[in-house]
């Protein structure tokens, strides 16, 4: 700590991996003593019973959004691909030459193979050749989704499925909000869509949504929300849903 104190803003901004989410975790060695799924591998293994361990024993539930992806489109891609998030116009050779290497290098560096880069590039893109809009769009909001949330959630999952005690699930949530500022081919659960429903839509909570984007939930939606409550305070109590 002595050692970080005595450095500038400057020193510590310049020695940050520009090429790393903000949000990606940091092994610093002492918190995180080395890469989160290898050392709960390896813990397991070894039959030791650590903090990191009760990890496994615990009872675990996972969530994501089907639409995680569509945050990235409004924060970081409309603006580079030169579009505009309502419209976001994605060509195939944008997800081809900018898109897929910059993902892959900003998520693990810059000594990725191109046959990597090219399975990625596969997977994501349209190779039908039509250059059909919406699945581009959607291509690009699948990449993300799948880079940020479903993947690392995935491979949680796996681990503590496989190597504990401890009951595992994992949902995927799709219900929209149906926001005024969520473009018409965003159909799905963006980022952070399911906030208001895992809290009720608190009256709180919805003055505000309501003032800033006129937001009302149906029916069906509240009907949706007492639900998805309900088996989350279950898992919470009994481990089971």
């Amino acid at each position: 700590m002595s050692c970080l104190r005595g450095k500038s803003l400057t020193d510590i901004s310049n020695a940050l991996d520009k090429k790393s989410f903000t949000f990606a975790p940091s092994v610093d060695g002492t918190f995180l003593r080395s890469d989160p799924e290898v050392m709960i591998t390896d813990l397991a293994k070894d039959d030791n019973s650590t903090k990191e361990l009760e990890f496994l024993n615990v009872d675990l539930m996972l969530g994501l959004n089907n639409m995680e992806g569509g945050a990235h489109v409004a924060l970081l891609w409309a603006e580079r691909l030169n579009t505009t998030y309502n419209e976001f116009n994605v060509s195939r050779a944008d997800i081809r030459n900018i898109v897929v290497p910059i993902a892959i290098k900003r998520t693990f560096g810059s000594n990725i193979s191109q046959a990597i880069t090219q399975t990625v590039n596969f997977q994501y893109n349209d190779v039908t050749g039509t250059d059909d809009p919406q699945r581009l769009r959607q291509r690009v909001v699948d990449l993300f989704t799948d880079i940020d949330v479903a993947a690392p959630l995935v491979r949680t999952g796996n681990v503590h499925e496989l190597l504990g005690q401890g009951s595992t699930y994992l949902y995927q949530f799709s219900e929209p909000l149906n926001l005024t500022q969520t473009p018409v081919w965003l159909s799905g659960a963006n980022r952070a869509d399911d906030v208001h429903f895992l809290f009720g839509f608190s009256e709180r909570g919805l003055q505000f949504v309501n003032h800033v984007t006129g937001f009302t939930p149906t029916v069906e939606q509240r009907v949706l929300s007492t639900r998805l409550i309900k088996m989350i305070s279950k898992f919470a109590r009994t481990g089971y849903v």
